[in-house]
């Protein structure tokens, strides 16, 4: 009874659980209801469906990104700087450097012969680091270049002249003043300041070319003088030398009216001259000019005066014409000089009295008309109309005839001929005794003046009437053989000579014919031998020659061919070459015939004899010369010499080559290598790189290539032939099918001798001995015998040099015998040098360690940072100067060949070297001081030394070849740095002792103290050096950009050279110098590593650890305070902006290296850093303690080419590179430098720009400008920066005046324009909108100026200059082509004289006229593609567009079109590029069209003037012949038509031969068809059926039309047009068939289908044109996905779409984050209102949100749709708000917290004793909290009462205030004990069921939510209980018991185990102190209310069975009212969806 009452009770508890729970769960349901609702009716777009939509759509953007074509490449920069042989390419490659990264082209002015594309890539460093020399890298257009590597050419940028009134001296004399500055001081106001002055005709000075004097010869003391120019001369060039080191500068107005100033001593350090183009035109014009300086204190005048002249003059005397002057003709030009011949001597034959001597004078202007008519021609004082025949009757006898000629203003020059009449006349016989000379032999003569003399009719090899002592000149001719010249003077003893023939000619026909590799004259290459062959004749069908070619030659660029005609050729001959290329396919070409001096190289564009696979083959090229009815054919067979790839012999398997030569060349053959009698085997090996087909023999056995054969050697000599063979088949012509060997023939000689030892004996026995072998390989000595060398080769001669500081360095040979000795005595060198004193940076990084850092004050604040000058020291990037020196109290830097000392205050040059022996080239590296010399690498593998004091020459060292690019070391007397050829050639590390051995020989040549090779070479390396050791790191021998781990660190003795120690494998080039502190030495590669090595007292290696810094590394680390600092290379590009670049600072313990943290920078920092330690005892932080603050200051190698800096202090793990310092725009470039301090904390650098800058702190700086007009907005070059100094900003059009608002810093004053600043001021522009403002800032004693240039758009779409050229660089005028008419702004057609080169382009330079027009070009007829170049080297600042000729045309016409700064205003120029025409007319867009049945019309284009032929045949008929002799139809340039008369109807064939106006005749004609005579019926059917056809012929007849149908004739062309307003018109080509008689043509409507953005701007203000925010990516319209951040919190941002169709609409929607309430709920769109005429839209976020979407739907007319994808980001700065809610005890053990949060995140808690501490452990993960309400629910508490402490950490990082919510203490339930007061947020608390809880209390309140899920709980779901305890879900009394007897089943245990699992993990991420606290949710919280409900319903009774009723039917009514709602929301959501769809679908039809 007892257990079945019970288990009644038990049945009855259970119903009523589940009743009260269903209960319950209604309850819940309906408080959820709203929220329900709200999410049913309006649904979210999550974040994640944005995310995926945005992802898809970029995918398929970068799908169609993919496909698009890339760009050309371009070879180069730029080189930004481009570097030489590899750009600064930069130059115009950013810093490159030398010979690696720095692509430059090795001749900065010009290009190469072909334009490259090539980007102005960064400056290079020498061929690496901004490039480095000789090592190629592709970069970028322009970094700072450095040095090149190999013979890459690559354009690189050139800046242009800067404004020369500039107070910094920019271009330096090269003479010396020997003066210091105060020395000068007693000079400075010297009148006669300048020291030489001269002129001349060219820039440098070669043979012909004039200097010009001025009258009275120069000397300073007289300062006015005239200047004597001919009349045929345009422009002058000047050098003027000054006694101050300043610009000397030419002032004039020039003759387009425009002033110019011209530096003279821009280049005088070179000798050059500098250009004055404009001073004067041709023609009579005059000018002055006036030369000053700053300095000088009074002018020097120039008068420019002209010397009139002729341009031509010629006599005629009884039928004999005399040329005696002529410009036209070499022979007879006046060459410039002032005094050309003006005097003449006329020898006439017999008596002249009373005959007629005519004269022609022409003046030179004989083309320009209206100059040409002021000139004045006077005969013998009788006026004659210049360019007309004046009959002088002569008196007889000697007399003058003076012609004078005359120009208004200018003096007359006179011409006089003196006539001689010879009444002796004499003859002249000619012989010949040659072989086989005679029956052709024949003389042609003429007189002095060019006049023909003509032979005895009898005898023609006799010329009669020869006038006594008159010069004659003649040519002697023989068939078969070459002309003769010579010339004699007619007296009566000389009357025969005798011609003596000893050139052959090659053929009759051919006088000459040459073969050169390459095609032009200037640009290399070899003449190839052409060896006669008789034998051949025959069988080659022609006069046959040969030629032998190597097997890597191809024809196309290597085969060339030159000739000229004989005496002999027919009239009317021309030459064709012809041949057959290696795929079978005919080469033919019209050969451009050479000349009196013009040589002309003809070559195929394929190839008959190719490298690789054909390198065996042969090829014939045949000339066939004549005139169609005569011809002779040459025949050039081209013989093949086989090549290996590689040939080596060792005396050791896979030993060194022991050959005598220093290397192996595959086009040299014989060999040599010296062994001892000790070898008794050799081991050679052969490579072949093509092996297919190939046959090897060495030493006459087959053999394989690549392996080593062993051949014994027992003779003194042995010859090892190697020889290589292929059999080949001839596939052309007669020889068809014949097979031949082609081979190579290589050998070696092996010479044995004895083996043989030296002994030196020295004096000092200190002194160190090297021995070289014959290859220059170091000799090792033997061990413990420094000076014995054992195992010498004997009879071999060998080198040593002997030395020891302090002492003359001896040097000799000797030749190795047995126990050869050998005493040295060393003569000692005491000659000292002037130290300098108060020496504040002395070398690279100004410490033996290598390790840059300092202790003065640097500039730590961008804003207190200004330029205290700026010296531009060179004008190109390629003689950029070095980082400074600072030496007793003044600068030290080096720029090309010139060591220049700068007043390091005032930025004055103070004085300059000696030239050096070579130039600095990219000037990287500082120089070293070290005993009164400082130490300049000058290349070529030498170092120079100049005494500091003088800066005359010491010595110079030995030549060691290659670029010298690793930083010098000194120490103890010797200096150490390495050499660098190529990635693949061997380099050399090198000593030498800084001793002066001779004082008298300022070039003495100084011998390496040892050297030390490596294979790859040192480049950037150096080194770290101590007493007895070295260490340096090499390059790893391995290609660019293949970096393999095989780079050594090496460890030397610093006194011998010989290896301590190695670490080999290290990964990529060590490209930095070896860094020491306190033990370790650190460096980095260029595979990206940062290595530390443990160094040994004794030089050997310890402990080595790397890490991977993710990119190169060329910059020595800076190692302070236990962190390391180097910049990294990003992977996006090495000259590349924002390309991932970053700098890393990185910790160190004794186990390795870790990164602290990393810096992302603009651009690749390539030097070293520089590290100030004089903050360190600074308290930033205000904790009373030093912070050990550092700060780290580093370049980059990207414009603009400034300093960055970064702030470091121990611990820290984040930071930001600030830009401390960006130059002026002049000063911008490439940079790869270092950078220096002086004692004063000035900081100094240099970049590619040429200029070296000094920075210091300036406190007088502005905050911001604003300066604003009415007219528009004001567009500034860049942001304001308040450490920059001058901005450029351009103005609307019609702009009046500007407004200037400063925002000046507290005690700080400030001036605009010389007025003092109170408020906004006022500053009027001139007419054109423009002006200059200048802000003056003060500050105590220092003072900082602003300026700001203000230019208008303008309206002006003129050129300024316009130049053809055939080079690159604008300036070399020798390649200026001229041309007509001269070039004025007005003019708009030109045509550019004939180029008679072999290039296949031409360039033309164009400069636009406005500050802001741009110039593009078009091509025309005749041209193939045009490429543009702005900002590279050579052209100025001008744009050089490259113009290439279509292949056969002779002419390339061009439009330039010039847009104005408005971009409105548009100018056309138009330019026809002509060269020599050797083409053949071509013939294009012909047709031929009938135009009835016996007619027909021929339409075509040609390219040039001339004639045609055209003939008609029936159909299949043989092609006419047409007959040349008689004259065709005149052949127009451009369109041409003729009608036919074709009778009958028949079909015809058409064929037209043209031949242009120069006798080049088409090879073949061109065939046309015209069909038969028939009428077919064609319809159109148009769409809309209104709209109107038109059927056009090509003759532009309109055939009539009759109901939609016409009458066609097949075979015809036709044009129809179908055309409607409202709709585009269309227009259909076709021919007539028979196949088509009918047409459908639909038109589209003309409604704008541009649904593209314009623009998009993202800002913070409301103001359009404000607050922009950058937008990632940059705007362009095919991209449609976008983001922009705002660093602040805001409530809303603001988009400004521009749309680029006007008729466009734009309308903005909500995608996610976007407040709701400015949403429309119909559509979602968000309202874009107007600011003025700009579209704007404010998106608002929603409330603690951070990230908001918007798409863009911008609309065209037609209704095509584009949507862009923006996400806005604002940063979240406010920390969340916690509020106490209420907190319950819910037993003893167990208490419940609620709080509420303003935003979600996570929270941390602890619990304590009332009053305990409330810091809290945040370091963990923490437990996930919403924004409303959550609850804590702790366990396992302890008695009595406590404090919980809960803080919350949002998503942005934001911590609250520390909430502390006091917990009561406990009672038992029923306790009659008095409440106690909860003290919650001073609220009481009230008993509760079981506890004490809060008033506070909701129970259902909607905000909760289950604790660690952060998300929303269905309440139903957890009114039924959310624990996994499943005695828990029973909610009932007693639930957590169990019967004692009761035993748990598998289940159950198995759930209790996870359960309590699960609490475990609960309770450990709470992370409280105590185990006993859990948490829980609302859910959870309930279920545990309602278990206390239900026990103290138990303690009071049971309830009535009607309860249960009533509560059950209330539930169930709520359930089904809660699934009819739900029923209603979904359908409601359903139909407003459908709605939408709908109404989308309606928009796009």
């Amino acid at each position: 009874m007892k257990q079945c009452s019970e288990a009644r009770h038990g049945g009855i508890g259970r119903m009523k659980e589940k009743l009260l729970a269903v209960y319950l769960s209604v309850i819940l349901l309906f408080s959820s209801v709203p929220v329900l609702a709200e999410e049913i009716k309006e649904p979210q777009i999550t974040k994640e469906a944005v995310q995926a939509e945005t992802a898809g759509a970029s995918a398929v953007q970068t799908e169609e990104k993919t496909g698009e074509a890339l760009f050309e490449p371009t070879a180069a920069p730029s080189e930004p700087t481009a570097a030489p042989p590899e750009p600064t390419a930069a130059p115009p490659e950013p810093t490159a450097a030398p010979s690696d990264p720095t692509i430059a082209p090795s001749d900065p002015t010009i290009a190469p012969s072909e334009p490259t594309i090539a980007p102005s890539e960064p400056t290079m460093a020498p061929s690496d680091p901004t490039i480095a020399p000789s090592e190629p890298t592709a970069v970028p257009p322009e970094p700072t270049t450095t040095p090149s590597e190999g013979d890459n050419s690559q354009e690189g940028a050139t800046g242009g002249q800067e404004d020369q009134s500039q107070e910094t001296d920019k271009n330096n004399s090269a003479t010396d003043s020997g003066k210091d500055a105060d020395s000068e001081d007693a000079t400075k106001d010297s009148d006669d300041w300048l020291e030489q002055l001269s002129f001349a005709s060219r820039t440098t000075m070669s043979e012909g070319d004039v200097i010009y004097k001025t009258v009275p010869d120069f000397s300073p003391e007289i300062h006015e003088y005239t200047l004597y120019l001919p009349d045929f001369t345009k422009g002058i060039y000047g050098l003027g030398v000054s006694s101050y080191s300043e610009p000397v500068l030419s002032t004039y107005v020039n003759h387009n009216g425009e002033r110019e100033s011209v530096n003279l001593n821009a280049y005088a350090k070179y000798g050059n001259y500098q250009a004055m183009d404009y001073i004067v035109d041709y023609g009579p014009g005059e000018n002055t000019m006036q030369i000053h300086s700053k300095s000088g204190t009074k002018d020097y005048l120039v008068h420019v005066k002209r010397i009139l002249s002729l341009g031509y003059l010629k006599a005629a005397y009884q039928g004999t014409e005399y040329v005696l002057y002529n410009h036209e003709r070499e022979e007879l030009f006046a060459d410039k000089d002032p005094d050309f011949q003006k005097e003449y001597d006329l020898y006439l034959p017999g008596d002249t009295t009373g005959q007629t001597l005519s004269l022609f004078p022409e003046t030179y202007y004989y083309q320009y008309a209206d100059v040409r008519e002021k000139y004045r021609v006077t005969i013998n004082g009788t006026e004659t109309p210049t360019d007309e025949e004046y009959a002088c009757v002569l008196k007889g006898g000697e007399e003058d005839v003076e012609i004078r000629l005359s120009y208004e203003g200018v003096e007359d020059t006179v011409y006089t001929l003196h006539i001689h009449p010879v009444q002796k006349s004499l003859n002249m016989t000619f012989s010949t005794e040659s072989q086989g000379a005679g029956d052709t032999f024949f003389v042609e003569m003429h007189d002095q003046y060019g006049a023909k003399i003509t032979s005895n009719k009898e005898d023609p090899l006799i010329f009669t009437g020869l006038l006594e002592n008159n010069s004659y000149s003649y040519v002697a001719y023989a068939d078969g053989y070459q002309r003769v010249k010579g010339q004699f003077t007619a007296t009566e003893e000389n009357g025969h000579i005798n011609i003596e023939f000893t050139q052959k000619a090659k053929g009759h026909y051919l006088e000459e014919m040459t073969l050169n590799t390459r095609q032009h004259s200037g640009s290399g290459g070899m003449e190839k031998t052409l060896v006669r062959h008789e034998e051949l004749d025959q069988e080659l069908g022609g006069i046959t020659y040969v030629a032998e070619y190597s097997n890597q030659y191809s024809s196309n660029y290597s085969f060339f061919l030159s000739a000229s005609l004989s005496a002999f050729a027919p009239a009317g001959s021309e030459a064709v070459m012809s041949a057959t290329d290696v795929n079978g396919n005919p080469l033919s070409r019209k050969m451009l015939l050479s000349k009196e001096n013009l040589d002309y190289r003809n070559g195929f564009t394929g190839d008959f004899f190719k490298s690789g696979e054909y390198g065996a083959r042969r090829g014939i090229c045949t000339v066939t010369v004549g005139n169609g009815e005569e011809q002779e054919v040459y025949k050039i067979l081209v013989t093949r010499t086989l090549a290996l790839n590689d040939l080596t012999c060792s005396d050791s398997s896979d030993g060194e080559s022991i050959f005598n030569e220093k290397r192996f060349f595959s086009n040299v053959f014989d060999y040599t290598a010296s062994i001892t009698d000790q070898v008794k085997q050799v081991y050679v090996k052969a490579t072949i790189k093509q092996e297919e087909g190939y046959s090897l023999f060495i030493n006459g056995q087959p053999w394989e290539s690549g392996e080593e054969l062993e051949i014994p050697i027992t003779d003194p000599v042995t010859v090892i032939p190697v020889r290589l063979a292929k059999e080949e088949t001839y596939v052309e012509g007669a020889l068809a099918g014949k097979t031949y060997t082609t081979e190579g023939n290589y050998s070696i000689t092996i010479k044995r001798s004895a083996v043989s030892d030296m002994t030196f004996q020295t004096d000092p026995e200190d002194a160190l001995v090297c021995v070289y072998d014959p290859l220059g390989k170091r000799v090792m000595p033997s061990e413990n015998q420094p000076n014995m060398f054992a195992g010498l080769k004997g009879d071999t001669e060998y080198s040593y040099t002997v030395s020891c500081y302090g002492f003359k360095t001896e040097s000799g040979t000797f030749t190795a015998q047995p126990g050869g000795s050998l005493k040295v005595r060393l003569e000692r060198a005491d000659t000292k040098h002037e130290e300098l004193t108060d020496n504040e940076w002395w070398n690279y990084r100004n410490n033996e360690e290598n390790n840059g850092v300092t202790s003065v004050s640097t500039p730590n604040n961008p804003k207190e940072t200004s330029e205290k000058w700026a010296l531009q020291i060179s004008s190109s990037w390629s003689e950029s100067c070095t980082p400074p020196l600072i030496l007793g109290g003044q600068l030290y830097t080096g720029s090309g060949k010139y060591i220049y000392k700068v007043d390091k205050e005032t930025g004055k040059i103070l004085a300059v070297s000696d030239q050096l022996k070579g130039s600095l080239v990219f000037a990287l590296n500082p120089l070293t001081y070290a005993e009164g010399m400082i130490f300049a690498q000058v290349g070529n593998g030498q170092v120079q030394a100049v005494d500091a004091t003088t800066l005359k020459s010491v010595w110079i060292s030995e030549v060691l070849g290659g670029q010298t690019l690793s930083p010098i070391t000194y120490k103890n007397g010797y200096i150490y740095t390495g050499t660098w050829n190529s990635e693949s050639k061997e380099g050399t590390y090198f000593c030498l002792s800084v001793t002066d051995e001779d004082p008298d020989n300022p070039t003495e040549i100084k011998k390496c103290a040892w050297k030390f090779s490596h294979m790859g070479g040192f480049y950037w390396a150096g080194s770290y050096a101590t007493e007895k050791y070295l260490v340096f790191g090499s390059d790893d021998g391995s290609r660019e950009g293949s970096y393999t781990a095989s780079s050594i660190l090496y460890s030397v003795s610093a006194k011998t050279g010989i290896q301590i120690d190695m670490i080999s494998g290290l990964d990529g080039d060590i490209r930095t110098s070896i860094v020491y502190d306190n033990g370790y030495i650190y460096f980095a590669t260029k595979g990206g590593i940062l290595y530390r090595v443990q160094m040994h007292a004794d030089g050997t290696f310890g402990q080595l650890v790397a890490i991977s810094l993710g990119g190169m590394a060329t910059a020595s680390p800076v190692v302070h305070n236990g962190r390391i600092y180097i910049g990294v290379c990003g992977t996006g590009g090495q000259f590349q902006e924002d390309a991932g670049h970053h700098f890393d600072v990185l910790t160190e313990d004794a186990n390795g290296l870790y990164r602290a943290y990393s810096v992302p920078i603009r651009g690749y920092p390539q030097a070293g850093a520089t590290l100030s330690t004089a903050y360190e005892n600074e308290d930033y932080n205000g904790d009373g303690k030093p912070d050990g603050r550092v700060y780290v200051y580093f370049t980059y190698n990207v414009y603009p080419g400034g300093i960055s800096f970064i702030s470091d202090e121990p611990g820290q793990t984040e930071g930001k590179a600030e830009d401390l310092y960006i130059p002026d725009k002049k000063q911008q470039q490439y940079c790869i430098s270092t950078i220096c301090a002086d004692s004063d904390g000035t900081l100094y650098y240099k970049n590619d720009s040429g200029y070296l800058m000094a920075i210091s702190s300036n406190s007088a700086y502005l905050d911001d400008v604003d300066i604003t007009c009415q007219e528009g907005k004001v567009k500034w070059d860049d942001d304001f920066s308040s450490s920059t100094g001058f901005y450029t900003l351009t103005m609307p059009n019609g702009t009046k005046a500007a407004f200037v608002k400063l925002t000046i810093p507290s005690g700080r004053t400030a001036t605009v324009n010389g007025q003092p600043y109170t408020g906004i001021t006022t500053v009027p522009l001139n007419e054109q909108g423009e002006g200059e403002i200048q802000v003056v800032v003060e500050y105590g004693q220092q003072k900082r100026t602003y300026r700001f240039k203000l230019l208008g758009l303008g309206s002006n779409a003129d050129l300024a200059s316009l130049i053809v050229s055939d080079n690159n660089a604008v300036n070399v005028t020798a390649s200026q082509i001229p041309v007509t008419p001269a070039f004025s702004k007005d003019i708009t057609d030109y045509t550019s004289d004939v180029y008679t080169g072999g290039k296949k382009f031409l360039n033309i330079f164009a400069s636009p006229a406005g500050s802001f027009g741009k110039v593009t070009a078009e091509a025309g007829e005749g041209t193939r593609r045009i490429m543009r170049f702005e900002n590279t080297a050579g052209t100025l600042g001008a744009t050089r567009f490259a113009v290439y000729f279509d292949d056969q045309a002779a002419v390339a016409q061009v439009t330039l079109k010039v847009t104005a700064g408005d971009g409105v205003t548009v100018k056309e120029y138009h330019v026809a590029l002509r060269r020599t025409d050797t083409y053949p007319p071509v013939l294009s867009d012909t047709r031929a069209v009938r135009i009835d049945q016996d007619h027909a019309q021929v339409s075509f284009k040609s390219n040039e003037t001339g004639y045609y032929y055209l003939a008609a045949v029936d159909k299949g008929a043989d092609a006419p012949v047409f007959d040349l002799s008689v004259p065709g139809t005149e052949l127009l340039q451009g369109e041409n038509s003729f009608e036919l008369d074709v009778t009958g109807g028949s079909a015809k064939d058409i064929y037209i031969l043209a031949v242009d106006s120069y006798g080049n005749k088409m090879e073949t004609p061109v065939h046309l068809e015209l069909q038969e005579y028939k009428l077919l019926t064609v319809s159109f059917v148009v769409t809309p059926a209104q709209a109107q056809v038109v059927v056009q012929d090509d003759t532009g007849r309109t055939v009539p039309q009759e109901n939609g149908s016409c009458t066609l004739f097949p075979g015809n062309h036709y044009t129809v047009t179908v055309s409607l307003d409202g709709y585009y018109t269309k227009t259909l080509d076709f021919v007539a068939s028979e196949e088509t008689t009918r047409f459908e043509i639909t038109l589209e409507s003309s409604r704008s289908s541009d649904s593209a953005l314009k623009q998009l701007y993202v800002s913070s203000s409301d103001k359009y044109g404000k607050g922009i925010l950058k937008l990632t990516p940059a705007f362009s319209s095919e991209t449609i996905n976008y983001q922009a951040v705002y660093e602040g919190e805001r409530s809303y941002l603001n988009l400004w779409p521009q749309v680029s169709d006007p008729k466009a609409t734009v309308k903005v929607y909500a995608v996610g984050g976007v407040k709701k309430s400015t949403v429309s709920k119909e559509d979602e769109s968000i309202e874009v209102d107007h600011t003025g005429s700009h579209p704007v839209c404010r998106v608002y976020f929603e409330k603690q949100v951070f990230e908001a979407s918007v798409r863009i739907a911008v609309t065209a007319e037609d209704q095509t749709r584009t949507d862009y994808f923006v996400k806005l980001y604002i940063k979240d700065t406010t920390a969340p708000v916690l509020k106490p809610v209420s907190a319950s005890r819910i037993s003893q053990k167990k208490a419940s917290v609620i709080f509420k949060s303003g935003e979600k995140g996570r929270y941390y808690y602890k619990v304590t004793e009332k009053g305990g501490s409330d810091q809290i452990d945040t370091s963990g993960k923490g437990i996930e909290g919403i924004a409303g309400t959550n609850i804590i629910t702790l366990k396992k508490l302890s008695a009595g009462e406590k404090e919980i402490h809960i803080i919350m950490k949002d998503e942005a990082g934001n911590f609250s205030n520390v909430l502390t919510v006091s917990i009561p203490d406990s009672r038992k339930s029923g306790s009659t004990d008095k409440n106690k007061e909860n003290n919650i947020s001073g609220s009481s608390g009230k008993k509760g069921p079981g506890g004490q809880q809060s008033t506070a209390y909701i129970r259902n309140n909607k905000d909760s939510v289950e604790e660690g899920d952060g998300v929303l709980k269905k309440m139903n779901k957890t009114s039924s209980g959310s624990s996994e305890n499943p005695q828990e879900k029973r909610g009932a009394v007693g639930s957590d018991r169990k019967k004692p007897d009761q035993k748990e089943g598998k289940s159950d245990t198995k759930k209790k185990k996870l359960k309590k699992e699960k609490s475990k993990k609960e309770s450990t991420e709470g992370q409280t102190p105590e185990k006993s606290e859990t948490k829980t949710s609302l859910g959870s919280s309930n279920s545990g209310a309602a278990k206390q409900a239900n026990v103290a319903s138990a303690s009071s009774g049971q309830r009535l069975p009607g309860e249960l009723k009533v509560v059950s039917g209330i539930a169930l009514a709520g359930g089904l009212y809660l699934i009819f709602w739900i029923r209603a929301c979904v359908v409601n959501r359903t139909r407003t969806a459908w709605k939408r769809r709908k109404r989308e679908r309606n928009q796009v039809v």
